[in-house]
């Protein structure tokens, strides 16, 4: 059995937004030899978000920020400005209903930017649906808003 430690190396990070750092583990089986016989290995890798919340920033929370996203779009994509100091990890994003594929996050105080199969230049209004994923890893609550 294996274990990981994850150690603060001391570095400053800002105290006015959340830090992200990425885990990615592989886990391989150890095996022993065995002469005239067939095995099937598989090795797992794992790529997990860490996020790192300054104690400026204890109360908040993802959900409280949720609502207050900025959605628009540019071109073949769909824009979601977060004017929060905290990520936004999308659990679901739609557009009129029909589902955004991807594991999409938002920067705190960034842009970003969606691409979409769909025509975003036909005339008429866009509805876009999305919901947020919360510090205890559960999707929240789904929030809607038109996008011209």
């Amino acid at each position: 059995k294996g274990f990981v430690r994850v150690v603060r190396s001391g570095k400053k990070l800002p105290d006015d937004r959340e830090s992200m750092f990425w885990l990615n583990i592989k886990g391989i089986p150890a095996t022993k030899y065995v002469p005239d016989k067939n095995v099937v290995q598989f090795a797992i890798n794992s790529k997990i978000k860490l996020i790192y919340r300054p104690a400026a920033l204890k109360g908040n929370t993802p959900e409280s920020y949720a609502e207050k996203l900025q959605w628009g779009k540019a071109g073949d994509s769909v824009t979601v400005k977060n004017n929060s100091p905290l990520y936004m990890n999308f659990s679901q994003v739609s557009l009129n209903g029909k589902n955004i594929s991807g594991a999409w996050f938002a920067a705190p105080f960034s842009t970003l930017k969606i691409p979409v199969q769909s025509t975003l230049s036909a005339t008429g209004k866009k509805e876009i649906t999305w919901s947020v994923i919360n510090d205890y890893g559960m999707s929240g609550k789904k929030y809607t808003a038109i996008i011209q």
